[in-house]
């Protein structure tokens, strides 16, 4: 499986500054497709669909790749996600909160709320739909975006089967 991608491609390998003047200069100055292409260095095509408002999801100099919004690093290399900063933030926090209460989440555990919160969303994937759980280099990519998070097998917190005394008080102090 492929963790760190490396693009193949010379697509939307275009300055954003450089086409946030190209469109200016066709939309304000009155410039020409071809010329203004030719003056910032940016494809025609992609300058005509921008100015015209043609595409749905790329707006001005916003570079989207597919159906999948990107990330474009300062290498151009694209990261693609799934859910938004804010999403994937709540599903911190959720981990953590059941961290704290002693329900510990595992790889395949964070695999399947991903996928059903990408599933009640409506968020376009490519997780798998037959084992309802989003793929392992997702779960690669959200651990290198939150190395907060641990991952590991769930403790029992029964009073008869208490690890240490530290677990048993804890949990009760957090029950009470």
């Amino acid at each position: 499986m492929v963790y760190k991608y490396k693009r193949k491609s010379d697509q939307q390998t275009w300055d954003a500054g450089a086409m946030q003047r190209a469109i200016e200069a066709v939309t304000n100055d009155g410039m020409a497709y071809s010329t203004a292409a030719k003056m910032f260095s940016v494809p025609r095509n992609t300058l005509k669909r921008r100015v015209l408002g043609k595409n749905i999801d790329a707006k001005g100099n916003k570079k989207v790749l597919g159906k999948f919004r990107a990330v474009f690093s300062e290498e151009q290399e694209a990261e693609l996600i799934v859910f938004s900063e804010e999403q994937e933030a709540e599903l911190v926090r959720h981990i953590l909160d059941l961290e704290v209460r002693f329900f510990g989440v595992t790889i395949s555990d964070l695999r399947s709320l991903a996928y059903s919160l990408a599933k009640k969303n409506e968020i376009p994937n490519n997780f798998n739909k037959e084992t309802r759980m989003a793929g392992l280099d997702w779960v690669a990519g959200f651990r290198n975006r939150h190395p907060e998070i641990s991952f590991c097998r769930p403790l029992l917190c029964a009073c008869q089967l208490a690890e240490t005394s530290f677990h048993h008080s804890s949990f009760f102090q957090d029950v009470e």
